[in-house]
C-alpha cells in the first residue's frame, strides 16, 4: 500500500487517519507494507523524471517482499 497526501491540510488528516485504531485493520498495515510516499512526485510529479522516481521506489518497496 502507497500513501501520500497532497499540501499540509492533507498531511495534517493523514496523520490523524494513519494515528487512529482503524489504521491497523488492512493486512498491508499490519504487515508493515505500507509506505508513505513522496506527493510531489507520486501525485503532482509528470513526466519521465517522475516516473522513473516512481519506478525507484517500487523496486526499492517492491523487491524485498518479492524475496521472501
Amino acid at each position: 500500500m502507497f500513501v501520500a497526501a497532497y499540501g499540509e491540510k492533507a498531511a495534517q488528516e493523514q496523520a490523524k487517519v494513519t494515528g487512529g485504531p482503524l489504521w491497523q485493520k488492512p493486512a498491508a498495515v499490519r504487515d508493515e507494507h505500507a509506505q508513505v510516499v513522496d506527493d510531489e512526485i507520486w501525485m503532482t510529479g509528470i513526466g519521465v523524471t517522475a516516473a522513473g522516481k516512481i519506478l525507484d521506489d517500487l523496486d526499492r518497496y517492491l523487491t524485498p517482499l518479492a524475496r521472501k
